[in-house]
Protein backbone atom coordinates (compact mmCIF):
# COMPACT_ATOMS: atom_id res chain seq x y z
CA UNK A 1 0.00 0.00 0.00
CA UNK A 2 1.27 3.46 -0.84
CA UNK A 3 1.71 5.99 1.96
CA UNK A 4 0.44 9.57 1.72
CA UNK A 5 0.84 12.79 3.66
CA UNK A 6 -1.24 12.95 6.83
CA UNK A 7 -4.63 14.55 6.08
CA UNK A 8 -6.25 14.94 9.43
CA UNK A 9 -5.50 13.73 12.90
CA UNK A 10 -4.39 10.21 13.66
CA UNK A 11 -7.30 8.52 15.43
CA UNK A 12 -5.01 7.08 18.11
CA UNK A 13 -2.56 9.82 19.06
CA UNK A 14 -4.68 12.64 17.54
CA UNK A 15 -1.67 14.47 16.14
CA UNK A 16 -1.60 16.52 12.98
CA UNK A 17 2.00 16.76 11.89
CA UNK A 18 3.94 16.59 8.65
CA UNK A 19 4.18 12.80 8.70
CA UNK A 20 3.22 9.84 6.55
CA UNK A 21 -0.08 8.12 7.28
CA UNK A 22 -1.77 4.88 6.39
CA UNK A 23 -5.39 3.89 6.09
CA UNK A 24 -6.54 0.78 7.89
CA UNK A 25 -7.40 -2.03 5.44
CA UNK A 26 -9.22 -5.30 6.12
CA UNK A 27 -5.94 -7.13 6.58
CA UNK A 28 -4.62 -4.33 8.80
CA UNK A 29 -7.78 -4.50 10.90
CA UNK A 30 -7.34 -8.26 11.38
CA UNK A 31 -3.71 -7.74 12.40
CA UNK A 32 -4.71 -4.98 14.80
CA UNK A 33 -7.26 -7.23 16.52
CA UNK A 34 -4.56 -9.82 17.17
CA UNK A 35 -2.17 -7.16 18.46
CA UNK A 36 -1.23 -6.68 22.09
CA UNK A 37 -2.33 -3.04 22.03
CA UNK A 38 -6.07 -2.77 22.39
CA UNK A 39 -7.68 -0.12 20.16
CA UNK A 40 -11.40 -0.92 20.36
CA UNK A 41 -12.64 1.98 18.21
CA UNK A 42 -10.43 1.13 15.21
CA UNK A 43 -12.40 0.53 12.03
CA UNK A 44 -11.85 0.11 8.31
CA UNK A 45 -10.56 3.24 6.55
CA UNK A 46 -9.34 4.98 9.71
CA UNK A 47 -6.20 7.07 9.38
CA UNK A 48 -3.16 6.25 11.49
CA UNK A 49 0.14 8.05 11.55
CA UNK A 50 3.12 5.89 10.63
CA UNK A 51 4.24 5.44 14.25
CA UNK A 52 0.81 4.32 15.47
CA UNK A 53 0.32 2.07 12.42
CA UNK A 54 3.60 0.29 13.09
CA UNK A 55 2.78 -0.07 16.81
CA UNK A 56 -0.79 -1.32 16.31
CA UNK A 57 -0.95 -3.12 12.95
CA UNK A 58 2.64 -4.26 12.39
CA UNK A 59 3.33 -4.98 16.06
CA UNK A 60 4.89 -8.38 15.30
CA UNK A 61 7.11 -7.21 12.45
CA UNK A 62 10.34 -7.66 14.39
CA UNK A 63 9.28 -11.12 15.58
CA UNK A 64 8.57 -12.18 11.98
CA UNK A 65 11.96 -10.91 10.82
CA UNK A 66 13.68 -12.57 13.78
CA UNK A 67 12.22 -15.98 12.91
CA UNK A 68 13.15 -15.57 9.22
CA UNK A 69 16.73 -14.72 10.13
CA UNK A 70 16.92 -17.66 12.51
CA UNK A 71 15.59 -20.09 9.89
CA UNK A 72 17.99 -18.75 7.29
CA UNK A 73 20.98 -18.94 9.61
CA UNK A 74 20.14 -22.57 10.43
CA UNK A 75 20.20 -23.42 6.72
CA UNK A 76 23.48 -21.62 6.09
CA UNK A 77 25.48 -23.16 8.93
CA UNK A 78 26.17 -26.62 10.20
CA UNK A 79 25.11 -27.52 13.69
CA UNK A 80 27.34 -26.37 16.53
CA UNK A 81 28.08 -29.92 17.64
CA UNK A 82 30.36 -30.38 14.61
CA UNK A 83 32.62 -27.45 15.50
CA UNK A 84 34.95 -26.54 18.34
CA UNK A 85 36.13 -23.01 18.91
CA UNK A 86 39.53 -22.31 20.46
CA UNK A 87 41.70 -19.26 20.81
CA UNK A 88 44.45 -18.41 18.32
CA UNK A 89 47.11 -19.08 20.97
CA UNK A 90 45.72 -22.55 21.78
CA UNK A 91 45.54 -23.35 18.06
CA UNK A 92 49.16 -22.34 17.55
CA UNK A 93 50.22 -24.48 20.55
CA UNK A 94 48.36 -27.49 19.16
CA UNK A 95 49.89 -26.94 15.73
CA UNK A 96 53.41 -26.82 17.18
CA UNK A 97 52.76 -30.02 19.16
CA UNK A 98 51.45 -31.72 16.03
CA UNK A 99 54.61 -30.76 14.16
CA UNK A 100 56.71 -32.20 17.03
CA UNK A 101 54.71 -35.43 16.92
CA UNK A 102 55.32 -35.73 13.17
CA UNK A 103 59.04 -35.17 13.75
CA UNK A 104 59.11 -37.79 16.49
CA UNK A 105 57.29 -40.29 14.28
CA UNK A 106 59.85 -39.76 11.52
CA UNK A 107 62.68 -40.17 14.05
CA UNK A 108 61.15 -43.42 15.33
CA UNK A 109 60.95 -44.76 11.76
CA UNK A 110 64.62 -43.88 11.21
CA UNK A 111 65.57 -45.61 14.49
CA UNK A 112 63.62 -48.73 13.52
CA UNK A 113 65.42 -48.85 10.15
CA UNK A 114 68.80 -48.42 11.87
CA UNK A 115 67.90 -51.13 14.42
CA UNK A 116 66.94 -53.56 11.65
CA UNK A 117 70.28 -52.91 9.90
CA UNK A 118 72.18 -53.42 13.13
CA UNK A 119 70.26 -56.64 13.90
CA UNK A 120 70.88 -58.02 10.41
CA UNK A 121 74.61 -57.25 10.68
CA UNK A 122 74.73 -58.83 14.14
CA UNK A 123 73.00 -61.98 12.83
CA UNK A 124 75.45 -62.17 9.90
CA UNK A 125 78.46 -61.95 12.21
CA UNK A 126 77.29 -64.63 14.67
Amino acid sequence: MRTKKLQGPCIVCETVVDMRYRSVTELGLKKAHTSKTNVPNLKLGDILCHNCYMRIVEWDRYEKQKSKIKKQSNKDHFSDENYVTISQKDYENLYEKAKKVEGLQEHIIQLEVALEKAMSQYNNVY
